[in-house]
């Protein structure tokens, strides 16, 4: 799966459409969160969306889990423990790396 809309949250909502793409299916368009469906039997790859997904694999449970799952990444990424050190930053250890947030040296007030 990809989201294509991770990289584009500065973007306002009709902007992000342009980016999104269409459901290789049913040609419903402004897919954000594309299911990449492979076959032995086909060369290429096809990007769907989440309902043709279900259809594709016939398992009307799996798909949408994958889509949620992608959906709240970022939701569990922040909603874990950081801690204020004693410059005033926050700081993560995730996965084995330690993750720092700070403020710009570039602007002001943030």
């Amino acid at each position: 799966m990809l989201d294509l809309g991770e990289e584009l949250e500065d973007m306002d909502t009709e902007r992000r459409r342009d980016y999104y793409e269409t459901c290789q299916i049913c040609n419903h368009g402004g897919i954000r969160y594309v299911h990449i469906m492979r076959h032995d039997s086909y060369q290429e790859d096809l990007r769907v969306g989440q309902q043709c997904a279900e259809k594709m694999e016939n398992d009307y449970v799996n798909p949408k889990w994958r889509e949620t799952k992608l959906r709240n990444r970022w939701k569990t990424f922040i909603k874990k423990d950081w801690h204020k050190n004693q410059n005033g930053n926050y700081v993560l250890k995730y996965k084995g790396w330690v993750i720092k947030i700070m403020s710009s040296q570039f602007t002001s007030g943030s």
